[in-house]
């Protein structure tokens, strides 16, 4: 089996591979996992976390080019998203506050 981690730039002090040119990272505590449908769900906390600021992700296509909606949201700094992803009065239909 080939070592999909031997290209880490570096590791955590906890051992885990440190990717380079990553814009974030999140270090998760495993807390339990859950059954859903045909796949496990797994339960985690977050134990440490950092960002570099990097250009966003993209992902290609034959026809366009294209930033994830996440990252397009949280770099339009002062501008409000053009929808947000989980409403948070719980009505898809209705403005949030």
């Amino acid at each position: 089996m080939r070592n999909r981690f031997a290209t880490a730039s570096g590791f955590l002090s906890s051992g885990l591979p440190r990717l380079g040119e990553v814009a974030g990272l999140a270090v998760c505590e495993s807390l339990r996992t859950a059954p859903a449908g045909d796949r496990l769900l797994l339960i985690s906390q977050v134990a440490h976390s950092a960002s570099e600021p990097l250009p966003p992700l993209v992902y290609d296509h034959p026809h366009r080019r294209r930033a994830l909606p996440v990252h397009r949201a949280a770099t339009n700094a002062g501008r409000r998203p053009h929808r947000r992803p989980f409403p948070l009065n719980g009505n898809p239909n209705q403005e949030n506050p």
